[in-house]
Parts: structure tokens; C-alpha cells; sequence
């Protein structure tokens, strides 16, 4: 029953560390790079945001400022433009990019802001 347990704890000590995110700390490279995490979750077909929007038949142009913080989070989403959109398109979206995580992590202690422009 020990050998048991040891070895599990070993398994998930292991797979913790398989799950730790890059630190970034320039602040050009964590926006670049959190822009190009949702160009990907935007991509066809596997995309957790391209299949909301394939689900949900979103259509329009939708610009947000997002902020995000420390461990990838995004921390809030703000309405800048809706473009020949509608609003529970729009509220749908910024739901997800609420719940969206990111692919790093960064400095603690720090926020970061970006405009983003969704268009579908």
C-alpha cells in the first residue's frame, strides 16, 4: 500500500511538472504572444473559439480590449466596436475570451492590456 502511494505521488509530481507555462516578462513579447493564442484558438478546425463560433453561427466584427495578469489569465474584457454584429454574439464571445486561458504566464503582480479585433 506505501509502494502504492509513492508511486502515484510520483506520477502526479511528474505530470505537474509537465504542465508548467514559459514566464515571459517583455512586455512586446507577452502581447504578441497572447494575440497569436487566440489567432490560434481562431483557427479551423480545432480551435475552442473557431467551433464557438461555428456552433453559435457568429457573424460580424467585434473589437475588445482585453486585460490580462499573472498565470495567463485573462482578468477583463471590455466592448470597444460591434460591426454588423449582434449583441448576444458579442456577449457570447467575451464570455469565452473571459474563460480563455493562455498559453504562459507572466510576471507576478503584473497586468497587461491589448485591443483585439474578431472578425467573422
Amino acid at each position: 500500500m506505501k509502494n502504492l502511494f509513492l508511486i502515484l505521488f510520483a506520477l502526479v509530481c511528474l505530470n505537474s511538472q509537465a504542465k508548467k507555462w514559459p514566464l515571459i516578462e517583455d512586455h512586446d513579447k507577452i502581447i504578441e504572444t497572447a494575440k497569436t493564442d487566440i489567432d490560434k484558438a481562431l483557427q479551423a478546425p480545432e480551435g475552442e473559439l473557431y467551433v464557438l463560433a461555428s456552433e453559435n453561427k457568429i457573424k460580424g466584427t467585434y473589437v475588445f480590449d482585453i486585460s490580462i495578469r499573472e498565470k495567463g489569465r485573462v482578468s477583463s474584457v471590455n466592448i470597444v466596436e460591434r460591426i454588423e454584429g449582434n449583441i448576444p454574439d458579442q456577449n457570447r464571445i467575451k464570455d469565452a475570451i473571459k474563460d480563455f486561458r493562455l498559453s504562459f504566464k507572466m510576471p507576478k503582480g503584473k497586468s497587461y492590456k491589448f485591443r483585439y479585433t474578431f472578425s467573422f
